[in-house]
């Protein structure tokens, strides 16, 4: 599955919308294979110590993060806000498979958190000159379940 990826990307195209589903499958799959490594069963059995985990991975569309969140109801989703702008100039420094042509084509494709999603999405904001002391301040109110939560 990974190969296919790549390869669409280094063909500069984006994905399908069956690559994503495959994709939010297995993110959702490797994130049950961490749970379960991380927080072993109690001798009495049980689901053992819960362990915070974070998942960085975009996620376009409410379908597709519909996926993970039925496989993990308990799991909060953080959108990382900034201007395009600020977007395209972060993609111009990088040194991914995605360039700024094909990041500002796939990101037309991002549906906005929605009244249809089941719960609301905390927010962090990362706008152009965003300090890091700024940014691992809304990662703490989000870890302490402080943080801004937008409900659509």
């Amino acid at each position: 599955w990974q190969d296919d990826l790549k390869a669409s990307l280094a063909r500069n195209e984006g994905f399908t919308d069956e690559q994503r589903h495959r994709y939010a499958e297995e993110v959702a799959r490797r994130i049950s294979d961490l749970r379960s490594a991380a927080s072993p069963p109690r001798d009495g059995g049980g689901e053992g110590d819960k362990r915070p985990l974070v998942v960085s991975q975009a996620m376009f569309k409410q379908r597709f993060r519909n996926v993970i969140h039925a496989a993990h109801p308990d799991m909060h989703f953080v959108w990382v806000r900034a201007e395009s702008g600020a977007c395209v100039q972060r993609l111009g420094h990088g040194s991914n498979l995605v360039d700024v042509d094909l990041g500002s084509r796939m990101a037309r494709d991002f549906e906005e958190p929605s009244a249809d999603e089941e719960r609301g999405v905390m927010v962090l904001e990362n706008p152009a000159g965003t300090s890091d002391e700024q940014l691992l301040r809304q990662w703490r109110d989000i870890l302490r379940g402080a943080g801004v939560v937008v409900s659509p």
